[in-house]
C-alpha cells in the first residue's frame, strides 16, 4: 500500500491546516476502524511535530524525514505493514 500525506506549515513550523492524507492499498473507507486508523495518524503526526525542536520543525528535510519514518513505525506497529509513504510540505 501507498500512503501520501500533506501537511501545511508556517514559516515557524507550526500546523496552519489539518494534514491531509490519501491511500492506497490500506484501506477500507467502509470499516469504521479503518477511519479511526486515519484518525490516529493525523494524531500522532500531531503528536511528532510536537516533539520536534522548533528549530528542526523550519528544515523542510528534518520534517519529511521524521513524519515518513514516524508514520511507517506507526503503520507497522497497528497494522503490521510498512507502506511506501510521502510527504508533501506546504510553508505558507
Amino acid at each position: 500500500g501507498v500512503i501520501h500525506i500533506t501537511l501545511v506549515l508556517s514559516e515557524r513550523g507550526d500546523l496552519v491546516a489539518d494534514p491531509q492524507i490519501s491511500t492506497a492499498g490500506l484501506f477500507d473507507e467502509t470499516d469504521t476502524r479503518d477511519t479511526r486508523v486515519k484518525e490516529e495518524i493525523i494524531d500522532e503526526i500531531e503528536d511528532i511535530l510536537a516533539d520536534m525542536e522548533r528549530q528542526d520543525r523550519t528544515d523542510d528535510h528534518v520534517v519529511h524525514e521524521e513524519i515518513r519514518i514516524g508514520i511507517r513505525r506507526f503503520l507497522f506497529s497497528a497494522l503490521r505493514l510498512k507502506p511506501t509513504t510521502t510527504v508533501h510540505i506546504v510553508r505558507v
